[in-house]
């Protein structure tokens, strides 16, 4: 089957034809017909012969040379169309985008957010650089919610993504005053542990020896998704816990604390309620 509207049937397709019809998803400038075909091992003739049956049929959407390739964004086009974008639009929103990456991970993260077609940056401090865009925080073991803090008193959206031997946890996205801050789930934890400050403490200064590559990717992908639909329409995305050995995605509860006034606007919040969050480790801060 191939279309999103009147339903089509392609019978008979080779193994070559089917991946060619996975590039032409992906946007396939009429340029570029001879280098997909050959890239998925089909021969040119087949592949135009291809295109001009799924023209027929009307399933191909008309654009122009540059609508339906940016090699700056690779998946803007698809991406694009099911969520009802212009694809050159989200292309170059996602490249626009303000993001700085800190943390042991960020490395790794910066790699797979180019080659989404993002633009991060690795600034020395996380007090560092614009006011505006996304920072994604990446950690060992617990979030820094006294560091955290100091971004949602800065009204700066962030993005805290938290490795474990366990998993990963990817989020929220927090938008200050919309959103649950670090510091709303480090007081439900110490409210259902009375032990849990200690135990932040400790793991606050561990370092994980290493990364699940299964994790490590899947949780790449999900700070690529919850960047692109924040891009879109400024939405924040929930929190989601990545636990071995399935690696599957599922929401995790994260509410407003009453004792937490992240929720106010930027100049009620005092504190973020800094006499129970722990203050910001500075010999993290320029990691």
């Amino acid at each position: 089957m191939f279309g999103a509207g009147t339903l089509a049937i392609l019978e008979g397709l080779s193994p070559a034809a089917g991946e060619f019809l996975l590039r032409l998803r992906e946007g396939v400038p009429g340029s570029g017909l001879e280098e997909a075909a050959a890239r998925a091992a089909l021969p040119v003739p087949e592949a135009e012969a291809m295109l001009a049956a799924l023209s027929e049929a009307g399933l191909l959407i008309p654009a122009g040379e540059d609508r339906l390739w940016h090699p700056e964004a690779p998946g803007a086009q698809t991406w694009a169309w099911r969520h009802g974008l212009d694809p050159d639009a989200a292309a170059a929103g996602w490249e626009a985008l303000p993001l700085q990456l800190h943390g042991p991970h960020a490395g790794h993260l910066a790699v797979c957010l180019r080659e989404a077609g993002f633009r991060p940056v690795l600034p020395h401090g996380i007090e560092d650089g614009p006011s505006d865009g996304v920072t994604v925080v990446t950690s060992d073991f617990v979030a820094d919610a006294g560091q955290l803090a100091r971004l949602t008193l800065d009204d700066r959206v962030h993005l805290p993504v938290v490795f474990t031997d366990a998993g990963a946890q990817v989020g929220p996205l927090v938008v200050p005053g919309a959103v649950p801050c670090t510091g709303c789930g480090w007081r439900h934890r110490r409210e259902a542990d009375p032990g849990w400050p200690q135990t932040y403490r400790q793991l606050l200064n561990t370092a994980l020896p290493a990364v699940d590559a299964a994790v490590s990717h899947l949780t790449a992908a999900l700070v690529i998704a919850a960047l692109r639909r924040y891009d879109a329409d400024g939405a924040a995305s929930q929190a989601l816990l990545v636990e071995l050995p399935e690696c599957r995605p599922e929401p995790f509860p994260f509410d407003f604390h009453p004792g937490c006034d992240c929720r106010g606007p930027a100049p009620l919040r005092q504190d973020a309620g800094a006499d129970s969050v722990p203050p910001p480790d500075r010999s993290r801060l320029a990691t």
